[in-house]
């Protein structure tokens, strides 16, 4: 049985897109593998970088009211953004592997390996949202829909097809000629997200693989060197976290790899231990100290 069927009918006055959905897809892989809220918006940051994003701006909650039901996040890029088309064939077919369909751009665009594989990071926003609202555009044409959690969870023994009012729009100039803007409502975390800590822990993430292509703020400051903060007595390569020492395994193939040590213990469990990335994407998050396993966040 399929996982997703695309059907898609335009009437004059909107968009009608469908989502086919089979037993607790969205539960498994958006609600139980993105819980925390750095990983969840790290994997919608690297949607934006396979869009081929220059400039990804995310705005955080205010502190004082994030318990608000009106709190939101919001993830906005000025990548290729998606046509109606594109939003029922590509972004609506859950597990669409990008890689092995040259339509979506294969395993680069514009020279950029991508991040994606399993078409399911487009889930992540459910791990700490209850909706997700996408605003897309390209060519003076733009798409909007909303996904809410409730609406599409069902059992494991059923299959559920969700009709989805999308609507048209034209973008303003303040758009740009394309890209996609995800906002995140009915927030989960009832505390704080501090904007220092999660540009710290996308600059882990980040910030070296899109040195020079790809600029991610959040609440319009940059993000940091992710050792800066600390007083490194070694490193290794001397350029690390700018550049990454290679080695080669017995089957040929290469690893890169870097890493630094502090004068004193680090306190936060998100930057100390190892992360571990496979084609620039976190495969395993810290902590992760050798054989001793402290997280499955990563997996």
């Amino acid at each position: 049985m399929p996982l997703t069927t695309a059907v898609l009918a335009v009437p004059a006055d909107g968009v009608q897109l469908h989502l086919k959905i089979l037993g607790r897809t969205l539960e498994h892989f958006g609600v139980q593998m993105y819980k925390q809220r750095p990983a969840a918006i790290a994997e919608l940051v690297a949607n934006c970088w396979d869009a081929g994003a220059r400039n990804v701006q995310i705005s955080l909650p205010d502190p004082t009211a994030v318990s608000n039901p009106t709190a939101q996040i919001v993830i906005l890029d000025d990548g290729c953004g998606m046509s109606a088309n594109t939003v029922q064939d590509a972004y609506l077919v859950l597990g669409k592997n990008r890689r092995e369909d040259p339509t979506l751009g294969g395993v680069e665009i514009d020279g950029r390996r991508i991040m994606g594989r399993k078409g399911i990071g487009k889930l992540a926003g459910f791990g700490i949202a209850d909706e997700m609202e996408v605003r897309t555009w390209r060519e003076s044409t733009g798409t909007k829909f909303v996904l809410n959690l409730d609406e599409l969870l069902i059992a494991d023994t059923e299959v559920k097809d969700v009709p989805i009012a999308g609507q048209k729009f034209v973008p303003s100039a303040s758009d740009g000629p394309a890209g996609t803007q995800v906002t995140l409502r009915g927030l989960r975390h009832k505390t704080p997200l501090s904007p220092h800590d999660l540009r710290r822990s996308l600059a882990r993430r980040f910030s070296r693989l899109v040195q020079g292509e790809m600029t991610i703020r959040v609440d319009d400051k940059d993000l940091p060197d992710p050792v800066a903060d600390y007083e490194v007595i070694h490193r290794h390569p001397d350029a690390f976290p700018q550049s990454l020492a290679e080695d080669e395994l017995p089957s040929g193939q290469k690893v890169n790899f870097g890493y630094a040590y502090t004068q004193k213990t680090i306190k936060e469990s998100e930057m100390a231990g190892f992360a571990i990335l496979v084609h620039g994407k976190t495969a395993q998050a810290p902590p992760f100290f050798f054989r001793i396993e402290n997280t499955a966040s990563g997996h």
